[in-house]
């Protein structure tokens, strides 16, 4: 694993208020709910403004114990989606690009800048290069390790894990199901950012999001039971696994 590195001027972003990034990070984002997805994703950001993209690197590729998966009724749903989350400091708004389960619908699902409660410990090591410190924080359903460096003082982290006073260098669930590992560093990097369209991106709140999700795993649960042989009752009920675990 390497770092490239363009140091022109580390701190042109500070006072940087438009939709135009002042640095690029790449991450390896691994995914790993009953079986292990990959997924290729960027941090774009400036001091106000951060657009976080992944989608996985081959879709039909994922690793795990089929055999034991079949023997336990599991069901693994291929992620060919792309996937975009603007976190704005401004507006106090993170809006994320989502699919949903059981269904091929897309929605845009507007919400506050989630806070994580972050306990900095006095831990220190070197990661992949960088004097990093050790964080640990409580976020919707999973407890997170961080190990951030103060050299790049940036708040937006990926995905959601923001709040920092640094850049994350690698991040983990205690589970290490969802992993992120830092890759790249291209700073300075400007590029005109994506920013989602009221009009044309119809944002719900995510209480909403959250009660259609759940509507349709029930709808999914009642189709399920409905196509087994007639005279036998099952309840077919599916336990989901997912990023986020609770709201």
């Amino acid at each position: 694993m390497y770092y490239i590195l363009i140091l022109n001027s580390l701190f042109t972003f500070i006072n940087n208020t438009t939709r135009t990034s002042e640095v690029k990070l790449e991450y390896a984002m691994l995914i790993s709910l009953g079986k292990t997805t990959t997924y290729k994703s960027t941090l774009l950001l400036n001091n106000n403004y951060s657009l976080f993209t992944y989608k996985a690197s081959d879709p039909n590729v994922v690793t795990g114990d089929t055999e034991s998966s079949q023997r336990e009724g599991s069901l693994y749903i291929v992620d060919t989606n792309s996937y975009r989350i603007s976190t704005d400091k401004e507006t106090n708004n993170l809006i994320e690009k989502r699919g949903m389960l059981f269904s091929k619908s897309i929605y845009y699902v507007k919400e506050n800048i989630p806070e994580i409660k972050w306990d900095i410990k006095k831990d220190r090591k070197n990661v992949n290069g960088f004097n990093c410190n050790l964080a640990e924080g409580f976020f919707r359903g999973r407890y997170y390790t961080v190990w951030f460096t103060t050299t790049y003082p940036f708040s937006f982290g990926p995905w959601k894990l923001h709040g920092l006073p640094g850049m994350v260098v690698e991040a983990s669930d205690t589970e290490r199901k969802v992993v992120f590992r830092l890759n790249k560093i291209n700073l300075p990097y400007r590029e005109t950012m994506f920013e989602f369209n009221s009009t044309t991106n119809k944002q719900i709140t995510l209480k909403e999001y959250v009660e259609k999700l759940d509507l349709a795993q029930t709808n999914f649960e009642k189709l399920m039971s409905s196509k087994t042989d007639r005279g036998l009752e099952v309840a077919v009920k599916i336990k989901i696994d997912a990023l986020e675990r609770s709201y």
